[in-house]
């Protein structure tokens, strides 16, 4: 009886354990949205979940949230777009690579006989499909780096954008006004009168006109 319950007992041990550490390697990412402007969220997996490798957009409005999750073995990733540029995370370094619509709603899945082949599904509805050989993508579609989340419960924040004068502040500009001295523009007057003396000298003088007598009558001869 003993041996029994100890057997039970170690098993459901075995199976505790197990399922901890099932758990606790799982998935799980809230990305919250802390700054003004929307973002947008698409998500990837290593290997197929749902029948999918890739899918987004999630909008996700400022000030709100979002939960993603996934076996451990599936290795999710994530993209988060804001204003149509990539947000990067200095935590998550490692990507998968999957293509993407730009700007609609997609999904992406995989056959597993063929990993060279890409089913594609984008529009409102999903309603245009394609199967495409890898790389070879139709218009409005481009390949994308997703990052690995890893295992375990995260939190990712997106805060607000920093704009340049936040950044650099209001610059200070120390312009000292040019002070102009009196004295130095004496000489410069009396140059210039000096100039207009030299001038007055080199103009040629008019002669006197010279007396001339004739018979004791003084002749003042007119100007030609």
């Amino acid at each position: 009886m003993n041996a029994r319950h100890n057997s039970l007992t170690s098993l459901l041990a075995f199976l505790m354990i197990a399922t901890a550490g099932s758990v606790s390697r799982a998935t799980e990412a809230t990305i919250e949205n802390y700054g003004n402007t929307p973002i947008y969220v698409a998500i990837a997996y290593r290997h197929s979940y749902e029948n999918h490798v890739a899918k987004g957009w999630f909008k996700i409005e400022p000030t709100q949230s979002r939960t993603f999750s996934a076996p451990d073995d599936r290795e999710m990733a994530m993209l988060v777009h804001r204003d149509g540029k990539p947000v990067t995370f200095v935590k998550h370094q490692e990507f998968l690579r999957w293509p993407t619509a730009v700007g609609q709603r997609f999904v992406v899945d995989r056959p597993g006989d063929d990993g060279q082949v890409r089913f594609l599904r984008w529009g409102e509805n999903l309603e245009h499909t394609a199967s495409v050989q890898k790389g070879h993508y139709p218009n409005g579609w481009a390949l994308a780096d997703f990052f690995i989340l890893g295992a375990g419960k995260q939190r990712l924040e997106v805060k607000p954008q920093a704009t340049a004068s936040l950044v650099a502040g209001p610059q200070r500009l120390d312009v000292k006004p040019k002070v102009v001295s009196l004295a130095s523009v004496k000489p410069q007057r009396l140059e210039a009168k000096s100039k207009l003396a030299s001038v007055a000298a080199a103009k040629p003088q008019q002669e006197e006109p010279k007396l001339q007598s004739e018979g004791g009558i003084a002749i003042i001869p007119l100007p030609e």
